[in-house]
C-alpha cells in the first residue's frame, strides 16, 4: 500500500496522484508555518517574562544558539 493510499486509490490516475501529493505538501507547509509562528510568539513571550535563552532551548530540545538564531532571524533580539 502506498503512502497516498486511500479508498478508491485504484481509480486515481497518475496526474491525480501528483495533485494529491502536492496538496499534502502544501498542507504540510501550512501547518509548519502555523507551528513556527506560534513557537516564535511563545519564545518572545518567554523572553519578555524573563526566561533565558537556555531555559527556552531546554524546553524545545535545541541549543541556546538555535533559540538566539530564531529570534535574530525574525527581527527579535538574539
Amino acid at each position: 500500500m502506498s503512502v497516498l493510499a486511500h479508498p478508491g486509490e485504484a481509480t486515481v490516475a497518475g496526474s491525480d496522484r501528483k495533485d494529491l501529493a502536492l496538496f499534502y505538501c502544501a498542507e504540510s507547509h501550512r501547518l509548519y508555518q502555523t507551528h513556527y509562528a506560534q513557537k516564535l510568539y511563545f519564545t518572545r513571550l518567554a523572553r519578555k517574562y524573563g526566561a533565558s535563552h537556555q531555559e527556552i532551548a531546554d524546553v524545545y530540545g535545541v541549543t541556546e544558539a538555535a533559540v538566539r538564531s530564531m529570534l535574530k532571524r525574525n527581527g527579535g533580539e538574539g
